[in-house]
């Protein structure tokens, strides 16, 4: 088969008149430029197969980040939910307690002194 190729390429050459060494030289000229696609073919598909693993590694790391962002937020969210307006309340109650208590401790401790 390769042979019959030779011989229409050598026929064809003839015929726009290539002499034999023109036509294997052009010959040669095609094969390596053959060569040259594939390889650059081959380039491609690797660059392209490293596109689509980086995008897949950007979407998974968007992904975490949004899991850690949501994780964020839901502990900002309890640590207020701890110290929010109920809780503040209740430890401005207990504050307004003791304080009246150590008024109250005050109180008895100056009369005591005057008794003595």
């Amino acid at each position: 088969h390769h042979i019959v190729q030779l011989e229409e390429q050598l026929h064809a050459a003839a015929a726009v008149g290539m002499t034999a060494e023109d036509a294997a030289r052009t010959v040669t000229q095609l094969a390596k430029a053959r060569a040259s696609v594939e390889t650059y073919k081959k380039q491609v598909a690797a660059l392209e197969e490293k596109v689509v693993r980086a995008e897949h590694q950007r979407r998974k790391d968007e992904a975490h980040m949004r899991e850690a962002k949501l994780q964020m937020q839901k502990e900002v969210a309890d640590t207020l939910s701890s110290f929010g307006p109920a809780r503040v309340q209740a430890l401005s109650s207990a504050l307004d307690e003791a304080q009246a208590e150590l008024h109250v401790t005050r109180a008895q401790l100056k009369t005591s002194q005057v008794a003595q």
